[in-house]
């Protein structure tokens, strides 16, 4: 608004907009009009008020009314913007375990950006789901469950993030971790695992990026093949 105001009698007094028109018009164009030709009978005595009335004013209310619609338009994006965000988060959350869902696996094999990066990939299958089903109920595997997604929770190292990929699957990427530290991470939440009823225990499969292995859908793969072959010792 100040700037329309300054604009609109600045252009005035120099004669570089419109509103010098308003130096004109001391009275309607009816009244200056005779057999199609412009008679100028006086010059106009108050072009402050004539500004302010035809030129200022509408253009603020047009200026407020544009702010008015853009901030509700804002306001709008904003409102769906955070619900998409809320959707888009609890779309990747497994319900059971409040860990990460296999969307989230997905979305991370799609992000390129974790590639040839110091990324490392546990696989943890947890052993006699089935059995436990079959014997005791689908309510105690799922309990089962929770419990080994509390574990995994509890003991959850920092620049870590860990998904629920299947039934009785999980997968923990860890980003910054040496093979030490990688190694003793493993061995403490198996030893975590080991507590739970029924003997219960997981296959642990583990990768790098490193030398061969260049991406992380690799490393996923490779830590997949690892796991499996520690299921089938464990058989």
């Amino acid at each position: 608004i100040i700037s329309i105001v300054l604009s609109t009698y600045g252009g005035y007094y120099f004669g570089i907009c419109d509103a010098n028109m308003a130096l004109l018009t001391a009275t309607s164009i009816g009244n200056l009009d005779k057999n199609g030709i412009f008679q100028m009978s006086q010059i106009n005595p108050n072009p402050v008020l004539t500004i302010g009335l035809y030129f200022v004013i509408p253009r603020c209310l047009l200026a407020v009314a544009f702010a008015y619609v853009s901030n509700s338009v804002n306001t709008i994006i904003r409102k769906s913007q955070k619900k998409a965000v809320k959707m888009e988060i609890k779309a990747s959350k497994d319900d059971m375990t409040g860990l990460y869902n296999k969307n989230k696996l997905l979305s991370l094999v799609e992000d390129k950006s974790y590639d040839y990066q110091d990324i490392a990939v546990v696989y943890w299958d947890v052993n006699k789901l089935k059995y436990v089903n079959d014997n005791y109920g689908h309510e105690e595997g799922n309990n089962l469950i929770k419990k080994a997604g509390a574990i995994l929770i509890n003991t959850q190292l920092e620049k870590s993030e860990i998904i629920r990929t299947d039934g009785n699957e999980f997968l923990i990427y860890l980003i910054g971790y040496s093979k030490s530290q990688i190694s003793t991470y493993i061995s403490k939440l198996s030893k975590e695992f080991e507590k739970l009823p029924y003997n219960f225990g997981a296959a642990i499969g583990y990768s790098m990026i490193e030398d061969e292995i260049k991406t992380i859908d690799d490393a996923i793969n490779e830590a997949t093949i690892d796991m499996r072959k520690d299921k089938e010792n464990y058989k």
